[in-house]
């Protein structure tokens, strides 16, 4: 049995991922990229989910620093749509399509009123379309030497940003097919393995009403460390009803 993430464009996560919602399959599969599809694959029926938590951000010697966030994400056969709210002044709009291989594949729109264009996710060292995972959809390069993280046989993949500019290591458990680790390097022609400037790491998962959800990852790079944690999360199928402004919080 294995489980395959349906992400949205972060981050969550895809990955949300972690973001993020599973479903259920089996049958191994030894081709690099046959197996990286199955990993991003489209969900069948319309669903939703809503994770609500905190993000506590350490840079060099200073005190923590936590602020609430807010995911909504709705799952279509065709592509995830989803809003990250910090609070009224800063909001994001996200959209990521499932197949498309050009940079209108990932759309954000953000709505910040804060005093001089600040944001609390820049300053936490986060992208809006990494809190769905957005990096799973970038173009495969090639499969790396299998790995492990932490202390699960992963398959590792190499993947290109849109924009050509940085790539991303990617590990993926070889059971499960889910997103263990990614690490964000400048884009490189032979794949060496440079240093990784940012790096996401999944801390757990935990299952609610019958989905599985990404229970909380760390972002972290020279000099800052960023934990995201979900303590309240809510899924369900769309046939059955979609929370009233899920995507609209106010």
């Amino acid at each position: 049995m294995r489980a395959s993430f349906l992400f949205g464009a972060f981050f969550i996560i895809h990955f949300v991922s972690f973001n993020l919602l599973v479903a259920e399959d089996s049958t191994p599969i030894q081709d690099g990229k046959a197996f990286l599809e199955s990993a991003r694959k489209a969900p069948m029926n319309e669903s939703w989910a809503v994770l609500s938590g905190r993000i506590i951000h350490k840079r060099g010697k200073a005190s923590p620093v936590e602020s609430p966030v807010y995911l909504g994400i709705l799952f279509t056969p065709e592509r995830i749509l989803a809003q990250i709210y910090i609070d009224p002044d800063e909001k994001y709009s996200i959209g990521q399509a499932y197949y498309s291989k050009n940079e209108d594949g990932t759309s954000v729109i953000p709505f910040n009123n804060k005093k001089d264009g600040q944001s609390v996710l820049a300053e936490c060292g986060l992208r809006p379309e990494d809190m769905t995972f957005s990096f799973m959809y970038w173009d495969f390069v090639k499969e790396l030497d299998a790995n492990s993280s932490p202390g699960r046989q992963c398959r590792v993949f190499l993947l290109e940003s849109p924009s050509k500019k940085e790539q991303a290591r990617v590990y993926i458990d070889t059971e499960y097919r889910y997103p263990l680790k990614a690490e964000w390097i400048k884009s490189s022609a032979d794949g060496k393995k440079e240093e990784p400037y940012r790096s996401i790491e999944i801390g757990g998962f935990r299952k609610e009403a019958g989905f599985w959800f990404v229970e909380s990852f760390q972002i972290f790079g020279p000099g800052f460390r960023t934990k995201v944690e979900f303590s309240d999360v809510k899924a369900g199928l769309s046939k059955d009803g979609i929370p009233e402004n899920l995507l609209n919080k106010q």
